[in-house]
């Protein structure tokens, strides 16, 4: 499936259990709590902070300001825009594991700062 191309627009209608991991996903990729990929870009940005690279940090979040912007506009076309092709999407045989990844990635993110409060 390409990123934002014709294959992605109006597929929460089509496939909503693929639509949602891929949105989940994207979002976990822009750092978005309570996602695993806030807790890394969070982790990221401290330590560049910590480091005295206030710049760095800078140009980093800047940069993931950018990449949300690519995101969302994927997000847009899966959720918010009509497909030429309202045809349901197949099945996948993966379709419990699929399920399970997405609730891991949220429950994995949600849980990490409990996990991490009890390590320190």
């Amino acid at each position: 499936i390409a990123l934002c191309g014709d294959d992605l627009t109006g597929l929460a209608r089509r496939a909503p259990l693929l639509a949602a991991l891929i949105g989940v996903g994207l979002l976990s990729l822009a750092g978005l709590p309570p996602s695993l990929g806030f807790l890394a870009k969070f982790a990221v940005f401290a330590a560049a902070i910590r480091a005295d690279l206030g710049a760095l940090a800078v140009f980093a979040i800047a940069n993931a300001l950018v990449a949300l912007a690519y995101y969302l506009r994927a997000l847009s076309r899966i959720y918010l825009q009509r497909g030429e092709s309202e045809a349901p999407v197949p099945a996948e045989p993966h379709a419990r594991l699929a399920a399970a990844l997405l609730i891991g990635i949220l429950a994995l993110g949600a849980l990490a700062p409990l996990a991490l409060a009890l390590v320190r």
